[in-house]
């Protein structure tokens, strides 16, 4: 029955971060012994896979078109979705650049930089916050910031700066900033630049 399946659908994606967390942390605690720091790379490609996965159970296609239509709204928006990644990430990494002179860490830090953004814009924004549309404003960001803060605990498993508490101010940060830029200008366009900048 369509009918009921679109009444699933929806409780299925609010819960979803859930299984995101919880299958993240598994994957990524099984591959550190056999890939060591290079296991971001297959947790990477799952993670992707996974969040697709809802990704289209949200619409898809549709979905992705009507989350880039052109932002509307003040231009101060673009200043907080792109200025505050830049100021946060360009003294990590200025002193670290030539890390990129390596063909195997450019290839894939472009191919994360592009591809991670709009995959997460999609779904912890445009997925998570239309699907919870109906809740209290302060409370559907509240929902989707705490959880892609906590999705990125994955990364202490396999580096030690990502252990301390201090390591989640960032994502907490920029997912405010990224969750009300979405909700102020009805569109991904910003978030997924300031994205791409702060990757």
């Amino acid at each position: 029955d369509t009918s009921m399946s679109s009444r699933l659908r929806q409780p299925l994606i609010i819960l979803s971060p859930l299984a995101v967390l919880v299958l993240g942390q598994l994957t990524i605690r099984l591959l550190v012994p056999i890939w060591g720091t290079w296991s971001w790379l297959p947790f990477w490609l799952f993670y992707i896979l996974l969040l697709g996965f809802f990704i289209g159970l949200n619409g898809g296609a549709k979905s992705i078109h009507s989350w880039l239509v052109p932002s509307r709204g003040h231009w101060l928006w673009a200043v907080l979705a792109c200025g505050i990644p830049v100021a946060m990430t360009l003294p990590i990494f200025l002193p670290n650049w030539k890390l990129l002179l390596s063909p195997q860490v450019l290839l894939s830090t472009f191919v994360f930089v592009v591809l991670n953004p709009l995959v997460e814009e999609f779904y912890w924004r445009g997925t998570l916050l239309d699907a919870t549309k109906t809740w209290q404003s302060w409370l559907s960001v509240a929902y989707t910031v705490l959880t892609f803060a906590l999705h990125h605990l994955w990364i202490g498993v396999i580096a030690a700066a990502g252990r301390h508490p201090a390591a989640l101010a960032g994502p907490i940060l920029m997912g405010t900033v990224w969750a009300l830029t979405y909700k102020a200008t009805g569109s991904l366009r910003l978030p997924i630049a300031g994205h791409i900048l702060a990757n």
